[in-house]
């Protein structure tokens, strides 16, 4: 090859821990870019290719508090109703 590190199919599911199914839907979407050498039906992505989609698509969403809820809210607390038939 040309002296550039390359992960296989599978290694690339492990690292991203999801099926291989996904990564190859990701490689047919454009996200991931790849290579097949000549003659082969082997995958091969270049590592440089897979951190840049790490650092493109990786997000953290913001962490929002969530409003307390008071005791007389609660189920615990809430009066018991008599069922009468």
């Amino acid at each position: 090859m040309d002296g550039k590190a390359y992960y296989t199919q599978r290694e690339v599911a492990e690292i991203f821990r999801v099926s291989q199914a996904t990564v190859i839907k990701w490689r047919l979407l454009g996200y991931l870019e790849y290579f097949r050498p000549p003659g082969s039906s082997r995958v091969l992505y270049p590592v440089e290719a897979v951190e840049r989609f790490q650092k493109e698509y990786a997000f953290r969403e913001e962490v929002k508090e969530r409003p307390r809820i008071n005791g007389s809210h609660s189920r615990r607390n809430a009066p018991q109703q008599e069922w009468r038939i």
